[in-house]
């Protein structure tokens, strides 16, 4: 899927949302090593793990197809974003998928996240199996929440001090669509 990049300078760029590859794995561990760099990150990174941790992460979307999904955007043909949609395996949840989305600091706010959404959401909804689809969310960080609930997610619980992170305790919301 194309999309126009709605905060784009000279108008002419565009993302391709698409299924990631095994040959994406060094691209999407670049993204994780950027996010990571980030000071005011509201991402725990605390172990970003190789590009052959990338491997088997596609591999393992991949070969659980029916209930996984892991999504990358390019612009120009360089990755800026990622989505996964990972579905459980034990049979009592595997209605249930949980969700991460990641993108490069310099493209949010362009409408990649949005987009990534709503093409899981959209996935999710033609699968059958997959009626919930869930994601943690650290308390503080307002954009994330807010693409979150554009698209119908739904706050579920707040785990106070749930995290600790750079040495500090935050909060994070439990957030899910429900797809019954």
């Amino acid at each position: 899927m194309h999309i126009k990049l709605s905060k784009d300078e000279d108008l002419s760029s565009h993302a391709f949302i698409r299924e990631a590859t095994l040959e994406d794995a060094e691209q999407l561990h670049e993204l994780d090593e950027s996010l990571a760099e980030e000071i005011d990150i509201h991402i725990p990174m605390d172990s970003i793990g190789t590009a052959s941790d990338y491997v088997r992460s596609i591999v393992r979307s991949l070969s659980n197809s029916r209930n996984s999904l892991f999504l990358v955007a390019e612009v120009d043909g360089h990755i800026v974003g990622s989505l996964k949609c990972t579905g459980y395996r034990q049979r009592a949840f595997r209605h249930v998928a949980t969700l991460d989305i990641a993108i490069q600091k310099e493209f949010r706010g362009m409408g990649i996240g949005t987009a990534l959404m709503k093409d899981a959401v959209r996935w999710a909804k033609e699968k059958s199996t997959i009626k919930r689809i869930e994601l943690f969310v650290y308390a503080s960080n307002d954009v994330a929440i807010k693409l979150y609930q554009s698209v119908g997610f739904e706050v579920e619980g707040l785990r106070k001090n749930g995290l600790c992170h750079q040495g500090r305790y935050v909060d994070y919301y439990m957030m899910a669509l429900l797809l019954f």
